[in-house]
């Protein structure tokens, strides 16, 4: 608990979701990407899980389809909107709701999906499973214990014990913050009886031990809640920023159910996002401030466009090729006519560049023509100024050379010298007669 407040400072992008219809409300834009059900006192981790063929709950009620477009990350999750129903291409189906891919995520990765958010009524789960979600170690966090105990004793209906334990959370004013103080080894004793300050994680893991305390099976996942549309473009962008830790616990016939214990605290961090939930005076990272409009269009426009350029490339099948082809006159090209088409493509490209190539004369300013003038005419006289000759040098040498023109020699030098590396620029008129002493020379 306490390790992912440092992703809310971040504002890359985790991923792009395209809906193909009006994207669900915010109490239900929860991405799931790890499930967490062992706890050693210290530090919750995934527990035993084993893949599944296809989704394991029912597919009923209201479905949300979409495509999603995740940044590499090097690991192997795969976010995806509960409850995740479709071929999440190349992923497999896990039996805890998540999603994972064979191999680390080490490029861009594009996936389509489906999403019921109303599928676990009815759910069955292994005894194992439950007794998993259940265990706690024996001396860790008594005090959390004991209350749960307490719940346990005034409760016997699940459903009851985990409406006291939110209400028992909500009762101990407890603070959302990005700044949680450092808790030591019975973390759950500490946020909730004594600093009271605390990070999602917090939250949701003083909750599921408060939950198992009390006889009800409880886990924790992980992944991102939320999101920001683009206005731009109308794509849902979840930034690390977005990350999150929620609850589920274990209700017979009615199958695992969320429940966001952050809400008890903070409910406008689940509808209105993160920038809003937290207490005033509290400083907010630079990704997270509204006070900059400019910059936030700036941003949008800029991962519009990175975004329809990442829907191309990842989505340039057989079809979108031949869309292109019929867009620049060639609906029925043959081999030939792609070769032909892509030599005069690479011809056109390479003339280019040759022309790029090419040696250019330097463009010259008035005072830097005036002064190749007069070192022209003294080349005549035969007097060559040496390219790292600076200009007294040059005067010194060509009066001694020309005795009856070094007055007019060190005048021009001195009136170049004073024009060219002056606090300011030269005044047309001071060009001008400088062009007349020039050209005067003989």
């Amino acid at each position: 608990p306490g390790s992912n407040s440092s992703l809310i400072e971040s504002a890359e992008l985790a991923f792009w979701v395209n809906f193909e219809q009006a994207p669900p409300p915010a109490s239900q834009l929860y991405w799931r990407a790890m499930t967490l059900s062992t706890f050693d006192g210290l530090t919750w981790r995934a527990g035993e899980v084993s893949p599944v063929a296809s989704p394991a709950y029912p597919l009923q009620g209201p479905v949300y389809t979409y495509t999603l477009i995740l940044e590499a990350h090097d690991q192997p999750w795969l976010p995806a909107l509960d409850y995740p129903a479709g071929d999440p291409t190349g992923g497999r189906y896990l039996n805890d709701f998540s999603l994972r891919s064979p191999t680390p995520v080490s490029s861009r990765k594009r996936y389509a999906l489906q999403a019921f958010p109303q599928t676990l009524a009815g759910l069955e789960e292994s005894a194992r499973v439950l007794r998993a979600n259940l265990r706690l170690p024996r001396h860790s966090n008594p005090r959390t214990q004991i209350l749960g105990r307490t719940i346990a004793t005034r409760a016997k209906d699940p459903a009851e014990r985990v409406r006291q334990g939110v209400s028992a959370m909500r009762q101990a004013n407890l603070v959302y913050t990005l700044n949680p103080p450092t808790l030591g080894q019975h973390s759950a004793d500490e946020f909730l009886f004594d600093s009271r300050r605390g990070f999602c994680e917090h939250f949701s893991s003083a909750f599921v031990i408060l939950m198992r305390a009390a006889g009800v099976p409880a886990r924790v996942v992980t992944g991102y809640q939320g999101g920001e549309i683009n206005p731009v473009d109308g794509t849902l962008i979840v930034r690390q920023s977005d990350a999150h830790a929620w609850a589920e616990v274990w209700l017979a016939g009615r199958g695992w159910q969320r429940v966001d214990p952050t809400a008890t605290s903070a409910p406008r961090r689940i509808e209105q996002g993160i920038s809003e939930a937290l207490p005033a005076g509290e400083v907010l990272p630079l990704s997270l401030r509204a006070d900059f409009p400019w910059l936030r269009n700036l941003r949008h426009r800029w991962e519009a466009l990175n975004h329809g350029w990442n829907q191309w490339v990842l989505g340039y099948n057989a079809a979108r090729q031949l869309d292109f082809m019929r867009a620049i006159g060639l609906p029925d090209a043959d081999w030939r006519q792609l070769i032909i088409l892509l030599g005069s493509c690479a011809a056109i490209w390479m003339a280019w560049l040759s022309l790029r190539a090419l040696p250019r004369r330097p463009r010259l300013d008035p005072l830097d023509r005036h002064w190749q003038k007069f070192c022209a005419r003294l080349k005549k006289a035969g007097l060559h100024r040496e390219p790292w000759e600076p200009p007294s040098v040059f005067a010194q040498r060509a009066a001694q050379a020309l005795p009856s023109q070094e007055e007019e020699i060190r005048r021009i030098t001195e009136e170049y010298a004073i024009l060219r590396y002056g606090p300011r620029r030269p005044a047309p008129e001071e060009l001008a007669l400088l062009k007349t002493s020039i050209d005067s020379l003989k």
